[in-house]
């Protein structure tokens, strides 16, 4: 997410930036109508830049609670329609999977498997947030926010 920010600088103006509006404040007639031509094709530029911009959701949570039938809806479309993703429920989703937007292709999905221990361990054992960090960080850093899902109460 940091690495968006810098890339359409929000924030602060840049010093390119701070250079136009103090020119703009200084000029007069012709000059001053070209230089608001120049902020306004810069505008536009970090417009565009901001629009093409990947994002990634993460999706996250219980087995069950509704995240691939959320990306369904999200996407426009049902249940074993192609490109669809898998609906269970139960634990359906095994591996990660990232579903772009039908419209907009820069916004993508990332399906997480629902948090469980891995098949064979104890049921009885607390959630092993390691073990899944292990499996699967590499994707979650890719992430820029992340919706949580559960079937019952966060606690």
């Amino acid at each position: 997410m940091a690495q968006f920010l810098e890339t359409i600088n929000v924030g602060s103006p840049t010093g390119e930036e701070t250079g136009m509006l103090s020119a703009l404040a200084k000029a007069e007639g012709e000059a001053k109508v070209q230089i608001m031509k120049d902020i306004q094709q810069h505008a536009m530029q970090k417009v565009q830049e901001w629009q093409n911009q990947v994002v990634y959701i993460g999706i996250i949570g219980d087995p069950g609670a509704g995240k691939s039938t959320f990306i369904n809806s999200f996407r426009d479309l049902k249940p074993k329609e192609k490109d669809s993703a898998e609906v269970g429920g139960k634990h359906t989703t095994t591996e990660v999977t990232e579903y772009p937007h039908p419209h907009r292709k820069n916004l993508i999905l990332v399906d997480f498997p629902g948090v469980l221990l891995k098949k064979g361990e104890d049921p009885n054992k607390a959630f092993d947030i390691r073990q899944y960090l292990d499996i699967h960080g590499p994707k979650m850093e890719l992430c820029d926010v992340f919706l949580v899902f559960s079937s019952g109460r966060i606690q």
